[in-house]
C-alpha cells in the first residue's frame, strides 16, 4: 500500500468524503488526512519570510491562504520524511481523476525506482513526480509506460501542486530550502535547478483540479494590493532569467534519458 496524505480543511467535509470515496475503490491507497492550515484564522507573523524575494520573483505579496497552502504541503513533507515509507501520494482534496489509472501509474514508477538497470541502459531517477499541473511545460519524454503515458521532464515553466508523488531524496531536497518562505508551494516545489531536483510529470496528465485556486488558497487573495508596472516588469525579468536556468538544468539530467528513450522507440 502507499501512504496518501490528503490535505484538508477541517471545515472542508465534503471535499474529504468526495475525494475518499474516490480513493476506497481501490484497497492500494492507505489514506492519511493532514489538517490544512487555514489562512483565515492562522496568525503567520512567526513564519520567516522573504517579501523582497517574493515580489521580485512572483511578482505581487502572498495571500494568507497562499500562504497556508504552502505550509500545509510542508507539514505533509515532514510527516512523510519522517515516516519508515520510501515514496508517498500526496493529494490536495479538489482533485479528480480515475484511481485504478492512477494505481497503475504508481505501479510503473515503483517498478522503475526499483529496477538495478544491469543492462546498459542509464537508471531513470526522479524525486518528485507531479500528476497534476497547470501549463504545457514543454515535455521532453524519457520513459513510456504501458498505459501509454509518458514520464517526463520539463524545459519551460509549469505549476500546480494538486497531486503528486515524492521520495524521501525529494522530500529532503524541498524541506532543506522551504524557508524563509518566498513562492506559492506549485512554484516552489518545480525550482528544480535551486533545490537540486529531478522532477518529472506524466503526459497526458492523469488528474485535474476542480477550481482556479484550491480552498486553502482563496484566502486572503482580495486584499492583495496592486504593484507597479515597473515592479511587474521587472519581476518578468527576472522569472526569464529563472525559467532559462531551470530549462538548462532539466536539460542536463533528462537529455541522455530522453535520447536512451528516442532509441527505444525506433527499435
Amino acid at each position: 500500500m502507499i501512504d496518501t496524505y490528503i490535505i484538508n480543511l477541517d471545515r472542508a467535509k465534503e471535499r474529504w468524503n468526495k475525494i475518499t470515496h474516490r480513493l476506497l475503490k481501490c484497497s492500494d491507497f492507505n489514506i492519511k488526512r493532514v489538517a490544512a492550515i487555514d489562512g483565515k484564522y492562522e496568525n503567520f507573523s512567526h513564519i520567516p519570510f522573504d517579501i523582497h524575494q517574493t515580489v521580485r520573483n512572483f511578482g505581487q505579496p502572498l495571500s494568507t491562504g497562499t500562504i497556508g497552502c504552502y505550509l500545509s504541503h510542508v507539514k505533509v513533507w515532514e510527516v512523510f520524511y519522517n515516516s519508515q515509507k520510501d515514496y508517498c501520494l500526496v493529494l490536495e482534496d479538489d482533485v479528480t481523476f480515475d484511481p485504478h489509472l492512477l494505481l497503475n501509474i504508481l505501479k510503473e514508477l515503483e517498478a522503475i525506482q526499483e529496477n538495478d538497470f544491469s543492462t546498459q541502459d542509464r537508471k531513470i531517477e526522479w524525486d518528485l513526480c507531479s500528476l497534476q499541473l497547470n501549463h504545457r511545460g514543454t515535455p521532453l519524454p524519457i520513459k513510456r509506460f504501458k498505459t501509454g503515458h509518458k514520464l517526463c521532464a520539463y524545459l519551460s515553466a509549469v505549476t500546480g501542486a494538486g497531486a503528486y508523488i515524492l521520495t524521501k531524496q525529494g522530500a529532503r531536497c524541498l524541506l532543506c530550502r522551504a524557508f524563509p518562505l518566498t513562492l506559492p508551494v506549485d512554484h516552489y516545489y518545480t525550482k528544480s535547478h535551486k533545490l537540486n531536483l529531478k522532477f518529472v510529470g506524466i503526459e497526458p496528465r492523469i488528474v485535474q483540479q476542480t477550481s482556479e485556486f484550491s480552498f486553502i488558497e482563496q484566502m486572503g487573495r482580495e486584499h492583495l494590493r496592486n504593484l507597479s508596472s515597473w515592479t511587474r516588469a521587472l519581476c518578468g525579468f527576472f522569472r526569464v532569467k529563472e525559467e532559462m536556468h531551470q530549462a538548462l538544468y532539466n536539460l542536463r539530467w533528462s537529455f541522455p534519458l530522453y535520447r536512451q528513450y528516442f532509441h527505444s522507440q525506433k527499435s
